[in-house]
């Protein structure tokens, strides 16, 4: 059985006891009788009758019928006792409840109306500080009934304090209805003091009262309307770690975490990345078997809306988790452009260098150490973050296929990581066109433009261009109809219709963005 928030919120080390849970089930027809010891005539007594505030009738359980509708709980404490150690000694004697009585007292085949029994500090000197009774009530009552606490410090002062709660406010079925009823009065050697409690009193005109005579205070209204929330994570190695707002941490270093509010609120209202359902308590803990399906990578967001008599306040605690895929380690590249862009770069895509201002890889935090290499070149410096500036471009990155390595360890553990990307060349305005040709031994050999080559020496002929333009169109000897590709061949069987003695031309036409640019490549063919 859930029960709602304890009754002593003005002592904020009570919420957790189930004291305060089982104080949440007192009733409002209250049955009183007998007496708890042999009454001791030297000393002084307190005869307790509780008038129902709608009838102004006693209230009794002694002809209640039915099942259990209502918990009631009545006490006497000496003054003298709470103010020797306010919040411990409340504590304490809420402890004991707590030790008196289990669910199957409030609900079950085996509930009933009737007394749920007394309760005491132990000893008879131990019970003239504090003597309790409580009572489990139907719906129907009469007339009738007193309560009388015995053997009590002669010319001391006492708290009395009645309190009934409906049990469906207790399980979360029903709108609250609980009321109170308190005063202070001084028992007398040999006199029996008579107390009447109307039970018209609300929790929070408790609260007021307790911390305005005994110090037991009920937390702060924030200043600023918010909540201060508090995290700490326990991690694989079973430590303790305070977890700082707005902070970053590692998924891999997190076990299992913790979110703590100040104590003493009417209720509390837990939100974890949008989740809900979690205890009305001022704490809540994500267990390990629950960390990868409530935390994730980015940012976490933990709401908390607390109430306390009718004031609604709210608590936000933000937090980044980073995520370590060990042996995969993930490296991400962000390029400036000269217009002063960002852009992403994806591993194994094709740059062109022109289009490089300034160029940044990054690893996920949290490793012990990092070692980079750039095309073989080393010393970027023990970070998960290294940039290469524009001053540094040319002289780091290259046309063709470029990689960067990673190497980082982590708790003795190494791990590697690789990417590549390629940077193609456009020399825009100035197109550069090789020329390689094959010869009868099969061997390669580059034809350089304007000079004179042996027709017979050539059994293929190939031109190439830049990679990296938007089209091609190629005319060779004002022969057309060539691949839309930076490179051509024209095979040993094409040579003799296609090349011819004197000078051969060989024309490119390219587009990049909308712009064209040209070249000619030419040579003279000659023959023996």
């Amino acid at each position: 059985m859930k029960t709602k928030n304890a009754l002593f919120s003005a002592c904020p080390s009570l919420h957790s006891s189930f004291f305060l849970g089982v104080a949440w089930f007192f009733l409002i027809f209250l049955a009183l009788g007998g007496c708890y010891w042999t009454p001791d005539e030297s000393r002084g007594s307190i005869s307790l009758r509780i008038q129902a505030p709608s009838s102004g009738e006693q209230v009794t359980a002694s002809d209640t019928v039915g099942e259990p509708a209502y918990l009631l709980l009545v006490y006497v404490i000496e003054e003298a006792f709470i103010r020797q150690d306010p919040e411990g000694n409340m504590e304490h004697i809420f402890g004991l409840w707590e030790a008196s009585f289990d669910e199957e007292d409030f609900e079950g085949a085996d509930s009933s109306p009737g007394s749920l029994g007394s309760i005491s500090l132990g000893t008879s000197a131990l019970a003239s500080q504090f003597q309790g009774f409580a009572e489990l009530l139907g719906y129907e009552s009469s007339a009738g009934g007193t309560i009388l606490f015995s053997n009590l410090n002669p010319d001391s002062s006492y708290l009395v304090v009645a309190e009934v709660h409906s049990l469906e406010e207790l399980v979360g079925e029903g709108q609250e209805d609980s009321r109170y009823s308190f005063r202070t009065t001084t028992v007398r050697s040999g006199e029996n003091r008579t107390v009447n409690l109307d039970l018209d009193k609300t929790l929070n005109q408790y609260l007021e009262f307790l911390n305005a005579r005994y110090g037991l205070s009920e937390p702060d209204d924030p200043s600023d309307g918010s909540i201060e929330i508090t995290a700490n994570l326990v991690n694989p190695e079973d430590e303790e770690i305070e977890l700082t707002a707005d902070a970053e941490v590692n998924l891999d270093e997190i076990s299992e975490l913790t979110f703590t509010a100040p104590e003493g609120y009417d209720s509390y209202e837990w939100t974890v990345n949008n989740m809900e359902g979690w205890d009305n308590s001022n704490t809540i803990t994500i267990s390990e078997s629950e960390i990868s399906d409530v935390i994730f990578p980015g940012l976490n967001t933990v709401d908390l809306e607390v109430e306390l008599g009718g004031e609604v306040y709210h608590g936000t605690f933000t937090f980044t988790a980073i995520e370590t895929i060990l042996g995969e380690l993930v490296i991400e590249a962000i390029l400036v452009n000269p217009e002063d862009e960002q852009i992403t770069l994806d591993a194994d895509a094709e740059v062109n260098l022109d289009e490089i201002s300034e160029l940044t890889f990054t690893a996920p935090e949290g490793y012990d150490s990092y070692n980079w290499t750039v095309n073989n070149m080393e010393d970027w410096g023990n970070s998960n973050t290294i940039t290469i500036s524009e001053s540094d471009i040319s002289d780091v990155i290259f046309p063709g296929l470029n990689t960067v390595d990673l190497e980082v360890e982590l708790g003795g553990e190494v791990y590697h990581g690789t990417f590549t990307f390629t940077a193609i060349e456009t020399i825009l305005g100035e197109l550069v066109i090789e020329a390689i040709l094959v010869n009868p031994e099969d061997e390669e050999i580059e034809l350089t433009a304007d000079t004179e080559v042996n027709i017979d020496e050539i059994t293929e002929l190939t031109f190439t261009a830049p990679t990296g333009y938007d089209s091609y169109e190629w005319t060779v000897n004002d022969m057309e109809g060539w691949d839309n590709s930076n490179t051509i061949t024209i095979p040993e069987s094409d040579i003799s219709d296609v090349i011819k003695l004197g000078q051969n031309t060989v024309d490119l036409v390219v587009e990049k963005a909308g712009a064209l640019y040209s070249h000619r490549f030419t040579f003279t063919a000659i023959s023996d």
